[in-house]
């Protein structure tokens, strides 16, 4: 993570704000912990206080996984980035195959195979980018 946010940081030009953005507390919170620069063992505080939270993470869009592969060099970071750019294509496939269905939270979960810790957030990304639309407990792909 750290050399990749150096490369990140190093070539910021390639990294928009459509490709790039800093998820706020409320999103991270729940998907990620934040970045430190102090070790587990120091962030035992049970109030929550005196974290040392320094960085908080960065969620790439589909262009801004395709540009990580200019910046990336190693075999891993590689075969990572190949791997997130198939998720989004299948992504894309699956909300094309269910275009104007109905689905919940759980058929959600089942078509994508990830957890409703996953599930919830990236819905509620696609219900503010209008590709799915909230109504009560179900969805439409728009």
């Amino acid at each position: 993570t750290r050399a990749l946010m150096q490369a990140v940081r190093r070539n910021i030009a390639r990294f928009p704000s459509d490709f790039m953005f800093e998820l706020s507390r409320d999103e991270a919170k729940g998907t990620v912990r934040p970045a430190s620069r102090s070790q587990d063992v120091i962030l035992k505080n049970p109030s929550g206080r005196g974290t040392n939270v320094k960085y908080l993470p960065y969620a790439f869009t589909e262009q801004g996984v395709a540009m990580l592969s200019s910046v990336l060099r190693s075999e891993r970071a590689v075969m990572v980035n190949v791997a997130i750019m198939r998720t989004f294509v299948h992504l894309r496939q699956l909300l094309a195959t269910h275009k104007g269905e109905r689905f919940s939270v759980g058929e959600f979960k089942d078509w994508a195979g990830i957890s409703r810790k996953y599930a919830i957030p990236l819905l509620e990304y696609l219900d503010r980018e209008h590709i799915t639309l909230r109504d009560g407990d179900s969805r439409l792909v728009l």
